[in-house]
């Protein structure tokens, strides 16, 4: 007990024992006088009896000799609350005395202020390149429409960041109420730069994108916002999955009428999991129901079950309603054929955990992903089992990512821009993709075949570089002061050659000043990156951290890259807030003002560092109209120190 660090921080007391124990005490006239030892300052103190109880213990704690130990006049001043990104036992110690709810709540909003003032500042930035993502929500207990968007960017020391930085209702989900609350959240946070946004497959998110890019007055748009739509890959992998398990199979029905009958009694539960306690079996999951508008709980249910094969067994000798009640019992060959479906399933489920990342790069990965899925399924169209469900999976497939040039640009950029891929994985992936277009009949040979790709990377490679010239024309100082001095050494170098020769001869020195130069057309930035071999793939390989130690051999190039591998390629960041909103939002939090609300969600992004959430224990938070009058308050003033800065530009 005396190893404990654990007790030593909550009690200076060691124990209570016996007088004639082994522990130092005090002389008494009774032997059997029970004591406490403290273990800093040593100090016995009185531990016995109604009159001697805990009282002594009390007034001596905290004990003066404790290392923590803090005096009572500066104990009572601990009542400011800060949030902290990595909170530390202290935020639970008894001795701090907790402040009102008043000044949690003033507390909460003063330091929502201050993030949103430095976030601000970065936004507004003319050099600052970003990308949305967005969603709409209808909050059960307030029957109020929400908006949510996040914003994503690389900083300058090559930090992925995600935050929120709108979340208030807006009248409707029609595509003009959202892109007018879109326009106005650019606006009120003087964005100037926006990249992408990230969308749902809704028809209204097509519409409302379409009148927001017509609305940028100053825009930098590339190739005039024609890929400033990126369609979220998640949604869309559901769609092909969800067209799969639209085709009938009676192996799968079979067992998801047995799970529904099992997990519809108490009683059935009871007895199927006493059937699991005898089995000996590895593993200790039970049955999961099915939701109809998430193909992975299927998929989830189908393999839990496969594994507790053996246990439907033996609940078929203890359920004598079992046979009746279903209008098929799962057997053998039913299991056999849902693991199959598993193992298929398994690839989807797999990609959506991987792409549902916000943390990190994942733009450079979506053409091999979906290159993948392609070859997945064409694997799996060849077996007869599976051939009319892949079919149509295939025709979802085709829909979306089939044809090579109506992919997002940016795609490709993010593809190439990946040293341990660039434009090797592009000729790869179009090569694949003209074998699988090719019939049976074509007599293309494989020079042909080469031929055919290598045009197809040089026209993806062609609007890379476009896009090159404007960063090198926003970017590239390095390179205008190089110019100046160019002129100047061309100047100095004429004088020369007329000293040298008597004469003045401007295209002799021109060819003199190529031949120094090295080319008569110097390679570009770009070039040099794509003539360089790919450094090897490693599992471990960051490719941030790759972009931050080359960013000097690579100025402008390095900058495209901090630009485009935040795209997000689903919209799983801005669907998740709604996940904080609906607890934030419950039936005993309704009265909370719109402005409280995106406080403590934006504040809660901006501190939390783990899943949980840091409001989730704090009732009645927030619920103030002077504090949500403050903090729209403080937003105007914020806004218009920008505007007074810089202007409010798009």
């Amino acid at each position: 007990m005396e190893n404990d660090d654990t007790i030593v921080e909550e009690t200076p007391f060691l124990d209570v024992h016996d007088s004639d124990s082994s522990y130092e005490s005090e002389p008494e006239d009774n032997p059997t006088t029970r004591r406490a030892l403290c273990k800093f300052c040593k100090k016995t103190l009185a531990a016995d009896g109604p009159s001697n109880g805990t009282s002594s213990l009390h007034r001596h704690y905290p004990c003066p000799k404790h290392p923590d130990y803090v005096p009572k006049t500066q104990k009572q001043q601990q009542t400011i609350l800060e949030f902290k990104k990595n909170a530390s036992g202290e935020a639970c110690n008894g001795r701090v005395v907790l402040p009102s709810r008043h000044k949690l709540s003033r507390d909460v909003s003063k330091y929502y202020l201050d993030e949103r003032s430095k976030l601000l500042a970065y936004l507004s930035k003319s050099t600052t390149t970003i990308h949305l993502t967005t969603d709409s929500w209808t909050s059960s207990c307030q029957r109020t429409n929400y908006m949510v968007v996040t914003a994503h960017f690389i900083d300058d020391d090559w930090n992925m960041h995600k935050r929120i930085i709108n979340f208030r209702p807006i009248e409707s989900h029609r595509a003009d109420d959202i892109s007018a609350d879109l326009l106005k959240c650019i606006v009120g946070w003087g964005i100037k730069n926006v990249m992408t946004m990230t969308v749902d497959n809704a028809p209204r998110n097509d519409k409302a994108i379409s009148y927001l890019i017509k609305k940028f007055p100053n825009a930098r748009l590339y190739d005039d916002g024609k890929h400033f739509h990126v369609r979220c890959m998640a949604h869309i992998l559901n769609l092909i999955v969800q067209e799969g398990l639209k085709v009938k199979n009676y192996h799968v029905e079979s067992l998801s009428n047995a799970v529904r009958y099992i997990r519809q009694s108490t009683q059935r539960i009871k007895k199927f999991k006493a059937c699991m306690k005898e089995s000996s079996l590895e593993s200790n999951r039970f049955l999961c129901g099915e939701c109809p508008t998430r193909w992975n709980s299927k998929h989830d249910m189908l393999k839990i079950a496969v594994e507790l094969r053996d246990v439907f067994f033996k609940y078929e000798l203890v359920d004598d309603c079992y046979y009746r009640d279903l209008d098929r019992a799962p057997e053998h060959s039913d299991f056999g054929a849902c693991k199959e479906i598993v193992e298929f399933l398994d690839k989807f489920k797999a990609k959506t955990e991987l792409i549902s990342s916000s943390s990190k790069p994942l733009a450079h990965l979506f053409f091999g992903e979906i290159l993948d899925v392609d070859k997945h399924l064409r694997s799996w169209e060849t077996k007869p089992d599976f051939r009319i469900m892949v079919q149509d999976m295939v025709d979802k497939y085709n829909k979306y990512w089939g044809k090579f040039d109506k992919l997002n640009d940016f795609m490709y950029f993010a593809t190439i821009l990946d040293p341990t891929m660039k434009q090797r994985l592009v000729s790869h992936g179009f090569k694949t993709m003209l074998i699988h277009k090719m019939s049976y009949e074509d007599t293309t040979d494989d020079d042909v075949l080469n031929d055919m790709v290598s045009e197809m990377v040089k026209k993806v490679v062609q609007r890379m570089e476009v896009l090159f010239k404007t960063y090198k024309t926003r970017f590239d100082t390095v390179g205008s002061k190089g110019s100046s001095q160019q002129t100047r050494n061309q100047e100095s170098g004429n004088q020369e050659y007329s000293k040298a020769y008597g004469g003045d001869n401007d295209f002799v020195y021109d060819f003199l000043n190529l031949e120094e130069s090295g080319s008569i057309e110097s390679e570009s930035e770009l070039t040099r990156y794509l003539n360089e071999p790919r450094i090897r793939y490693t599992k471990d390989f960051d490719i941030l951290e790759w972009w931050k130690l080359n960013a000097p051999r690579f100025p402008v190039v390095s900058r495209m890259a901090k630009d485009i591998l935040p795209i997000q390629i689903t919209t799983v960041a801005a669907e998740s807030a709604f996940s904080t909103g609906g607890r934030v939002l419950d039936p005993y939090r309704t009265n909370l003002s719109y402005p409280v609300v995106e406080a403590l969600i934006c504040t809660q992004d901006s501190v939390r560092k783990s899943r949980k959430a840091i409001i989730d224990d704090i009732d009645d938070i927030l619920n103030d109209d002077d504090v949500a009058r403050e903090i729209e308050d403080g937003i105007n003033k914020q806004n218009s120190q920008e505007k007074g800065k810089e202007g409010v530009e798009v």
